[in-house]
């Protein structure tokens, strides 16, 4: 009988000095990895880099100004970097402006052989009248 009573002060002391310690911490679970962000949209290509230009002239001038032959550059540089690319300068006018049209697009036609792109790389197109399209500028885009 002493054993059991033993037994039983033993296993209330063990219960006794179990319950009277702190319980050992938790590990702190593994942080939720981040998604990572989605990637940027590609931006369409910005105006003046080269593969792209508007080329503005004053009122009902046909001559270009310096902001237009210096918007010509990166075009020019462009052109000069990349042997095989062409340049299409395109003019949007009604009738009545065709013939400005015209003039404007051979002035800048010629301002880009004058920077040096040999002539056979240039292509002048007319498009039709858009709402969309400043009335005094000439485009340009590099392929």
């Amino acid at each position: 009988m002493l054993n059991k009573s033993l037994f039983g002060a033993l296993s209330a002391v063990a219960l006794l000095a179990a319950c009277a310690r702190e319980p050992a911490p938790r590990p702190m679970p593994a942080p939720m990895p981040m998604a990572a962000a989605p990637a940027p949209a590609p931006a369409p290509a910005p105006m003046g880099d080269g593969r792209m230009a508007d080329i503005m002239f004053d009122g009902t001038s046909t001559d270009l100004n310096d902001a237009g032959r210096n918007g010509l550059g990166p075009m020019a540089d462009r052109l000069s970097a990349n042997p095989r690319s062409r340049v299409t300068i395109m003019t949007h006018a009604d009738r009545a402006g065709a013939a400005m049209a015209r003039t404007r697009a051979a002035a800048v036609r010629q301002a880009m052989i004058d920077r040096g792109v040999a002539a056979n790389r240039i292509r002048v197109v007319a498009g039709r009248p858009a709402s969309n399209m400043e009335p005094n500028s000439v485009h340009l885009m590099v392929r």
